[in-house]
């Protein structure tokens, strides 16, 4: 059996065919795990969590006790995730695994924390946890303290923004700066102060369901194929069922999963038509576009404020309530 590559679980010995192709590995790992570690400061999280993100990928045999606990263990579950990953029959996962896991201990992992591992998996609650369906709400109850304030969650939230705007390619702060204009656009359409601030929520995190689209699809440097394009329309439906599970997002995630339905029934995901498209829908969407229209893409040059506005009136009837598409236009004007 082929050997796994100690700095990262997920590619093997003999996949790797020169030092160009270890170091191109190498560096991949260090970039993921420096950029969760910066992410995990920005949300303002205690500093032993972004030094176990920072360093989970290190070999206890070079590493040892320098890496704090929760590295050692984050590193040990990353390496059984990757085992069970691997493998299409967990039974033969629970056969194998605490051998595999046994087998790099003290090498690639501690082997206190390996031999701990190495017992879970005779526990039949440590393989039904897996389709546990209140897996979610368990590990909530579980959570210790208390809920974050208005404050540090829009942080939260705001960074989770940025995450999105680096994998998909889109300039730096376009997700906050939808935000931004989705409030002046839910005020500017006659909706209440409360109720924009809630459209500012569901615009922030409106494609966070593209989280589970490929990457290379959102970067394509050209047009999309159909299985691609048919790929992409499902991130409005990721992101209504990641936030439907969030307390008090029932409504944000209503409004971002509708975000690109259209009032002349042809969007997507549920082909909403006519007043059935909620407004702070197409808040959202106007704003979306209008922060996208001014940026190049492979098959358009970026548009000036003026030609963006007039692209967009050419949607009234179509996308978006002429109605609404006035008063967003009047609110760019100012």
């Amino acid at each position: 059996m082929a050997t796994a590559n100690p700095g990262n679980p997920h590619v093997r010995k003999d996949e790797m065919h020169s030092p160009a192709d270890w170091a191109d590995v190498l560096r991949v790992v260090t970039f993921h795990s420096d950029a969760g570690a910066h992410i995990v400061r920005d949300m303002d999280l205690p500093d032993d969590v972004a030094e176990a993100v920072a360093n989970h990928h290190e070999c206890w045999e070079t590493a040892g006790t320098q890496m704090c606990l929760t590295s050692r263990i984050v590193s040990v579950a990353d390496r059984v995730e990757s085992l069970i990953d691997a493998d299409a029959s967990l039974l033969k996962t629970r056969m194998r695994g605490p051998k595999l896991v046994m087998e790099i201990a003290g090498a690639e992992i501690d082997p206190q924390i390996a031999e701990t591992m190495a017992e879970l998996p005779g526990d039949d609650e440590f393989w039904l946890g897996f389709h546990d369906r209140d897996l979610a709400t368990s590990l909530m109850v579980a959570e210790y303290g208390t809920l974050l304030e208005q404050e540090d969650l829009s942080r939260v939230i705001g960074v989770i923004s940025d995450v999105v705007d680096e994998r998909n390619g889109r300039p730096k702060g376009s997700g906050r700066r939808i935000v931004e204009l989705a409030r002046r656009a839910a005020l500017a359409c006659d909706l209440s102060e409360r109720r924009a601030d809630v459209v500012m929520s569901a615009a922030l995190l409106q494609d966070i369901g593209t989280l589970g689209i490929p990457a290379s699809y959102l970067r394509k440097p050209d047009i999309l194929t159909v299985e691609e394009m048919e790929a992409v329309k499902l991130h409005p439906g990721h992101a209504r069922d990641i936030l439907s599970e969030i307390p008090g997002f029932g409504a944000a995630s209503w409004w971002a999963g509708s975000h690109h339905e259209r009032v002349d029934g042809r969007g997507y995901l549920s082909m909403l038509e006519g007043e059935e498209v909620p407004v702070e829908a197409q808040v959202i969407g106007m704003s979306e576009m209008y922060e996208a229209l001014p940026n190049d893409r492979p098959f358009r040059k970026a548009l000036s404020s003026a030609e963006s506005i007039e692209v967009m009136m050419g949607l009234a009837e179509k996308r978006f309530a002429p109605e609404l598409l006035e008063q967003f236009a009047g609110m760019v004007a100012e």
